[in-house]
């Protein structure tokens, strides 16, 4: 139980013996990590709610995402970088393209679709299926509009370069 002469014993184990084979600073870190682990699987409660939160703040700290659509079983999917929009309230994201987009075309013909989001910084990542539908009532364009997508549609969130994507999600 220990090295010879140790300092310092827990739990059964030298922690201060210059002999020890292992260095005190690495018996330290495992053993820390050993009690975060376990305290967080203490914390961890697999609820609907909780789930739902995670999601939300995966999708708030990710400001883009990856947009996979299914245009045909010869091609397989099609994915392009996005940066969509998240409206909270009902858990929809939007997309803004243009009416004659590949992603328009593809969506027209499968409104399946999945978003990917990833977080480097959290080591996280989320799948969303959802079913899109194109928006070209102005009203809502307006209201999910960036000012800096003037420089992809020029005539602004009323012009008739500028669609959005709808996704809400799959049942």
């Amino acid at each position: 139980m220990g090295c010879k002469p140790c300092k310092f014993v827990l739990h059964g184990e030298c922690w201060g013996s210059d002999a020890c084979s292992k260095p005190l600073e690495k018996k330290l870190l495992i053993w820390l990590l050993a009690k975060y682990k376990a305290r967080k699987r203490a914390g961890f409660q697999n609820s609907v709610d909780q789930a739902l939160e995670s999601a939300r703040r995966q999708v708030i700290r990710s400001k883009y995402a990856f947009i996979i659509s299914y245009p045909d079983t010869e091609t397989g999917p099609d994915t392009r970088l996005v940066e969509p929009i998240f409206d909270e309230s009902n858990f929809t994201f939007w997309v803004g393209t243009g009416p004659t987009s590949r992603k328009v075309r593809q969506v027209r013909a499968n409104p399946q679709v999945t978003l990917a989001f990833s977080n480097i910084k959290d080591d996280s990542n989320l799948i969303v299926k959802a079913r899109a539908s194109i928006v070209e009532d102005i009203e809502i364009r307006t209201k999910y509009w960036k000012s800096y997508w003037r420089l992809f549609f020029p005539d602004g969130p009323k012009g008739n370069d500028y669609v959005l994507i709808s996704l809400r999600l799959r049942n």
